[in-house]
């Protein structure tokens, strides 16, 4: 009964769109159902007041009895039409022909009537033979070819396209058979001509020649169907653009192409062929099973309608002439399953060095993605768990006497966890890289703050004792526009290792410097290295720990190269010692510096802060703090840094969460992106934001399978902060406290 509801209400739209008269629809006891907008003018009613009136209501012809009896004569012969006086809302009555039609749908009657004012007809035929006027020009200003035709292959009507096309006038053709114009294809015309006229389908991109004289022109046809006003169909519409220029472009390369096909369609990647109006005009059958999608489907589709804007700017980049790379998740058609993309799109160069399609390469990455949100996710928040217990577990016995045995095996789990973790990050971040996925968030930043907070970070994480930093005493203070983040990345590393290569009780020192409107950043340590490892310093597997352990300097050179648009390079020798300098362009301004006369020398403990303890501005009140994350040993860490400070309330997943904001009001949410199964972080964030109170809480989003430009997106979606994986305790609470802090100002 629906699919029956439904077509019969898809038919009856379409009669009442397209009538151009008072048109009404009723039931077989001409109750009125639906009616043109020409009815509601001509009758003065408006929709809902029509739609209570019966047929009756409206018309007069003698009495009712009467009128009844020639409406009984609709049913015999399906239709009737008749001479009335028609009645409007305001008691006007005008003279009208009354057309009714039987229309009958499985067991269901209805009428169509139509109702025609004999006083506006003149008018309305003016008006038709003026649009027909109107019609003629614009058919004759197309620059397409257009034929009409009627159902024994003779042309009716030809635009000045079509008489071009074909060498000769329009009276000469119009009037005429197929065979007398087009001998050669007249047959193959007709052809396609019944198949449209029999089954009332339009067939459309019909590759066909046009033999004129002794030239042949080929032609690209969309036929339609041309129906009189009976609504039966009398002919045909061809509409014919000239693509001779591409078929002859298209045969000059079919046997090219005819080499490659096998590869194509044997290709272990998906491949597709994309046309400059984002439509999919082939592709291979392994796209079509990474994609679970037929061929015949895929073929035609048009990109511009896909809801992944990342996917189409990529492609549009390639229509630029750049390289597009892509990368996403991607909802399988028969299963709920989703995979993730990995796609290239690359511009293909035509005649006159336009780019007129784009192909592009798509791999099913979902194992790979798998392993890589194991790795950076799961082995990330672990290693960074272990790391956060190690440093509480230092916190606890500071102070007091316990066996040095005991007190160095603490020491080595911080720094075991702690180089676990800053490998895993280093991995993470050349993994990002070098997929071009890294944006860069440039600002200005001071050389010397920017140093001394990189040398305080490094001495809070665990290290080896007895070794120092030191700050050169000609250190300059520069102001760089730059990328903070990536740039600490690097010149952390290039500290790191320094140290790690140091001898006990030696030092590292750490330079800057201006050098022709470049800023110049080098870090000696006092130890060289030997001339088998130069030579593979900058490789990619190359690490002096060892083979297989880290990715050594080459992180530090491809950072700076790429995305810095600097350059990296080294020296070392016996007596120098071995120096990693790192050069980068700049915007600066000279500035007094900042920096003392004498060498910043710090041990571990002096670059601490003073006062571990970090105190929360409560407004009188022990704020409560809702926890969502679905890994247990991250609750008890966060809870363990947060005791005494906070309250906190921990769910594992979306749905509790937020059940648990309705229930109690929080003074700010920590919330884990990957929850596993069901909502995410994302999406219960959105639906969090919309409960009322929460709308502009602090949100903090935390997870251990960020990349560089994690933030921004992050923002975004609607958070207020986010933190990275895995966080120190004095991370988190810094965080918490600007967050509520900014609140309640």
């Amino acid at each position: 009964m629906f699919d029956l509801k439904q077509n019969l209400q898809i038919y009856f739209d379409y009669l009442l769109k397209y009538a151009s008269d008072i048109t009404i629809i009723s039931g077989l006891n001409f109750s009125i159902i639906d009616a043109n907008d020409f009815a509601l003018q001509a009758y003065g009613y408006s929709k809902n007041e029509l739609l209570k009136k019966s047929f009756y209501d409206l018309i007069s012809s003698g009495s009712p009895d009467e009128l009844k009896t020639q409406l009984k004569l609709i049913n015999k012969r399906d239709s009737h039409t008749l001479v009335a006086k028609s009645i409007k809302k305001n008691g006007e009555i005008f003279t009208a022909e009354v057309n009714f039609r039987v229309i009958r749908l499985e067991n269901e009657i209805y009428y169509k009537i139509i109702v025609r004012d004999f006083i506006d007809r003149n008018k309305l035929e003016a008006e038709l033979f003026e649009e027909k006027e109107q019609l003629r020009k614009i058919i004759d200003a197309s620059p397409a070819s257009i034929w009409f035709k009627d159902t024994k292959n003779n042309f009716i009507r030809v635009n000045k396209a079509a008489a071009e096309i074909a060498k000769k006038n329009i009276c000469e053709i119009e009037g005429q058979p197929t065979q007398l114009i087009f001998p050669i294809e007249s047959d193959k015309y007709f052809e396609d001509d019944l198949e449209v006229i029999n089954s009332g389908i339009p067939k459309i991109g019909i590759i066909e020649p046009i033999t004129a004289g002794n030239s042949v022109k080929w032609v690209k046809t969309d036929k339609f169907p041309w129906t009189n006003s009976k609504g039966d169909i009398s002919g045909v519409i061809a509409f014919s653009l000239d693509i001779t220029e591409l078929k002859v472009a298209s045969e000059a390369q079919k046997s090219s192409e005819e080499k490659y096909r096998t590869l194509f369609n044997t290709a272990p990647l998906g491949i597709v062929h994309i046309n400059f109006k984002m439509e999919i005009t082939d592709c291979n059958k392994k796209l079509s099973d990474i994609l679970d999608i037929p061929v015949n489907e895929l073929i035609g589709f048009d990109l511009k309608k896909v809801d992944d804007y990342k996917l189409k700017d990529t492609i549009e980049l390639a229509f630029a002439g750049s390289t597009g790379y892509y990368e996403g998740d991607y909802q399988l058609k028969s299963s709920p399953k989703i995979i993730s993309l990995k796609a290239i799109f690359s511009p293909i160069i035509h005649e006159k060095e336009k780019i007129l399609s784009v192909v592009g390469i798509f791999e099913d990455i979902s194992e790979h993605k798998q392993i890589e949100r194991f790795f950076f996710h799961d082995i990330l928040n672990t290693a960074g768990s272990l790391r956060n217990f190690a440093g509480l577990l230092k916190d606890n016995v500071n102070g007091i006497i316990v066996d040095s045995a005991i007190l160095s095996d603490i020491n080595q789990i911080a720094s075991i966890s702690d180089k676990v973790v800053q490998g895993i990050i280093s991995q993470r971040t050349i993994l990002t890289s070098e997929k071009s996925e890294l944006k860069l968030n440039l600002t200005d930043i001071h050389t010397n703050d920017f140093i001394i907070d990189i040398i305080k970070n490094v001495y809070q994480e665990p290290t080896e004792e007895n070794k120092l930093i030191k700050v050169d005493a000609n250190f300059e203070d520069i102001i760089v526009h730059t990328d903070p983040a990536l740039l600490s990345r690097v010149v952390e590393n290039l500290i790191k290792n320094a140290i790690e290569a140091s001898l006990p009780g030696g030092f590292v020192t750490i330079g800057c410097k201006k050098e022709n409107e470049r800023i110049s950043i080098w870090v000696n340590n006092q130890t060289a290295i030997s001339e088998e490892i130069k030579s593979k310093i900058f490789k990619r597997s190359f690490s002096t720990k060892g083979p297989g352990r880290g990715i050594g300097t080459y992180s530090i050179k491809f950072l700076t190269e790429k995305y810095l648009q600097g350059s990296a390079s080294f020296s070392s020798s016996k007596n120098e010692g071995t120096t990693f300098k790192i050069e980068l362009p700049i915007i600066l301004k000279p500035i007094v510096s900042v920096c003392s006369s004498e060498p910043c020398i710090a041990e571990n403990k002096n670059l601490k802060p003073k006062d571990n303890t970090y105190e929360l501005v409560r407004k009188n009140k022990v704020q409560d703090i809702l926890l969502v994350d679905d890994d247990n040993i991250t609750i008890m860490l966060v809870k363990l840094f947060l005791k005494n400070i906070f309250e906190i309330d921990s769910v594992t997943n979306g749905i509790s969460a937020i059940d648990a904001v309705k229930l109690k009001p929080y003074s700010a949410i920590l919330m884990d992106i990957h929850l596993g199964k069901g909502l995410n972080g994302f999406d219960t964030l959105k639906i969090i934001r919309d409960i009322k109170g929460y709308e502009d809480i602090p949100i903090i989003a935390f997870t251990a399978y960020a990349l560089q430009n994690s933030k921004e997106e992050f923002l975004a979606a609607g958070c207020t902060n986010f933190l990275a994986k895995p966080f120190t305790k004095n991370q988190l609470i810094d965080m918490l406290n600007e967050e509520t802090v900014r609140k309640q100002s």
